[in-house]
Formats: structure tokens, C-alpha cells, sequence
């Protein structure tokens, strides 16, 4: 979790805050290099099962 505490994240430092949430959220980046290391077939799968048990966006039903 980021706090103010911490250190800047980026050059910002964010508010402490009661939510988690929101700490994962103010703290999300966008990765822009991978490791050379292919994940598993297995881990994949795992992935995707686990997207499919997520809750829709706004409620929609497929």
C-alpha cells in the first residue's frame, strides 16, 4: 500500500488513506518491459479462470 510515508512514487506522493482500494488504484502503473520468462500454459489458464469468475463492467449480463 502507498502511504505518505513512503517513498514518492514517480516523483508524487500520494495521502494516506482508509481504503485500500483506493491505494491499489493511485498506486497502479503501466508495465513497459517483460521478462524474457514465458509463464506456464498452466498459469495462463489460471489467469483466464480466474477473469471469468470477475464481475461484469456495469453490470452486464453476456
Amino acid at each position: 500500500m502507498v502511504s505518505a510515508t513512503d517513498p514518492p512514487l514517480k516523483g508524487i506522493v500520494l495521502p494516506a488513506t482508509a481504503s485500500p482500494i483506493t491505494d491499489i488504484a493511485r498506486s497502479r502503473c503501466s508495465v513497459r518491459k517483460f521478462h524474457p520468462t514465458p509463464l506456464s500454459p498452466s498459469d495462463i489458464r489460471g489467469v483466464l479462470e480466474d477473469a471469468q469468475a470477475a464481475p461484469p463492467n456495469c453490470n452486464t449480463q453476456p
